[in-house]
Parts: structure tokens; C-alpha cells; sequence
């Protein structure tokens, strides 16, 4: 029985066994291009947003697709990207996570 049981907590997963234990965050200042460098950089798919050292926030890829606008919009570069220079990502982020 002993073998048994220690079968289970072998297949028992823990959050802390999928979990980044010092994850890279921003501050909700930080601009829209700023998350977009660093998920691509770090090869992310979330990025914890804080303020003053606590967590208020959770941006995702999709929140960053759902603010860029669409390619089919008329838009020159430079106003495509000052949209991404110009918006913090405290206006896009899903609040309150917790």
C-alpha cells in the first residue's frame, strides 16, 4: 500500500511544478509597446501588471490583439504605432486578476 501511495503523489501535479517563480512584470504606466517587446522577447503569453508592488492586473496577447487596430483601418505607421507608444497598458489589462 505504501508503494501505492507514493505512485499518487508522484502523478500529483502542484502549481509551483508549472509555475514562473520570479515572473517579469510592468507597471501599469508602462506603454503598450513596452508589453508587446517584452512577450515577444521573453516569448510570453501573460505579463503580471503591478502597482506599488502589488498585483492589479494581467495582460494577455489577446488584450494586446484586441487594442492594436486593424490592419484593414486606414491608419499611417506612424499613427499605427503611436497607438502602441500612446497607451498604457493599465487601460487594456483584465483588473483585479484575483
Amino acid at each position: 500500500m505504501a508503494e501505492s501511495s507514493a505512485k499518487k503523489e508522484a502523478l500529483i501535479s502542484r502549481v509551483r511544478d508549472y509555475m514562473t517563480s520570479e515572473p517579469q512584470t510592468l507597471g501599469v504606466e508602462h506603454s503598450l509597446l513596452d508589453a508587446v517587446l517584452l512577450l515577444r522577447r521573453a516569448n510570453l503569453r501573460h505579463i503580471p501588471i503591478t502597482e506599488d508592488g502589488r498585483l492589479v492586473g494581467l495582460l494577455s496577447d489577446r488584450d494586446v490583439a484586441r487594442a492594436a487596430p486593424s490592419l484593414l483601418t486606414p491608419l499611417l505607421p506612424e499613427e499605427y504605432n503611436r497607438v502602441f507608444e500612446d497607451t498604457p497598458v493599465g487601460k487594456v489589462m483584465t483588473k483585479n486578476p484575483i
